[in-house]
């Protein structure tokens, strides 16, 4: 008999139990608690860390944020946001993107400048195991008339200040219609942070090219615009889908035109600026 009131006792006890639970459950007060506590267990950063469904989740999270606002433009919005604005493509950035251009005109060619363009920069990324791609390409327009006045002079490029050989970047100089073509690239690995340095100097028609863009590969953290150009010539920098503003200064003196501009933050993938060059 004493198994049998220990039976009862347990069954009794269960079901006191359960019930309480079950009240406290259906309160308002638990639900709150319950989803705190959920919340925090599931969105916390150690927790998302091990998840391997994290773009899952950020493409549903952003298309709800969108799909409340924007319905009819959400589903756009959020493959948007994805594709420029989010690093899944690259696990790496260029760090102070600094452009200095120096420009004089060719004194033998009405119309005609010589350019000198010193690009840096620091690609940093987290795994010293990553492969990035290292490339460029300079895109030139020339007077068909007149081909042989334009010219790509010289590229130089030192990676942690070795200078590398035209072979070991698959340096290539190509005519393709009335453009001018020179392009790189080099595979870097090992590192977690790479020191660039692009030299180049051409010759071209400035009223054929009277724009030169740069659109950033992937996300610059900083970038700055130096240019030093003659009295005669007249240019101006506007930023090009960028967030913020660049901050233009004009660093000109009695003996030279100069203009420095500087962008602070992040530009992200096809945002840059470009230079607008005309006469005075």
């Amino acid at each position: 008999k004493d198994w049998f009131y220990k039976l009862l006792f347990t069954i009794g006890s269960i079901s006191l139990t359960s019930g309480i639970f079950a009240g406290i459950a259906k309160s308002k007060q638990f639900t709150e608690i319950y989803k705190k506590i959920l919340r925090d267990i599931i969105y916390v950063q150690e927790h998302l860390e091990n998840r391997s469904d994290l773009e899952k989740i950020w493409d549903n999270v952003t298309q709800t944020l969108s799909n409340k606002k924007f319905q009819k433009i959400s589903v756009n919005m959020r493959k948007n946001i994805k594709k420029y604005f989010l690093p899944l493509e690259h696990d790496y950035y260029y760090d102070n993107f600094l452009v200095d251009i120096s420009i004089d005109f060719d004194e033998n060619n009405e119309d005609y400048i010589k350019v000198k363009e010193i690009t840096s920069f620091t690609i940093i990324c987290d795994d010293e195991n990553l492969k990035i791609e290292n490339k460029y390409q300079g895109i030139v327009k020339f007077d068909p008339a007149n081909k042989e006045l334009s010219q790509n002079h010289s590229v130089k490029v030192t990676i942690d200040n070795v200078e590398q050989k035209s072979t070991d970047i698959k340096l290539t100089n190509t005519i393709d219609g009335n453009k001018m073509i020179v392009s790189y690239q080099k595979d870097l690995i090992g590192k977690k942070s790479y020191v660039v340095k692009r030299e180049d100097i051409k010759t071209y028609n400035y009223k054929y090219n009277p724009i030169r863009k740069q659109l950033a590969m992937w996300i610059y953290n900083n970038c700055t615009v130096d240019i030093t150009y003659p009295d005669e010539l007249s240019i101006d920098i506007h930023g090009l889908g960028v967030l913020g503003e660049f901050k233009i200064e004009d660093k000109g003196n009695t003996r030279v035109k100069r203009l420095k501009a500087e962008y602070k933050g992040l530009i992200y993938k096809n945002q840059g600026f470009f230079i607008h060059f005309k006469n005075n």
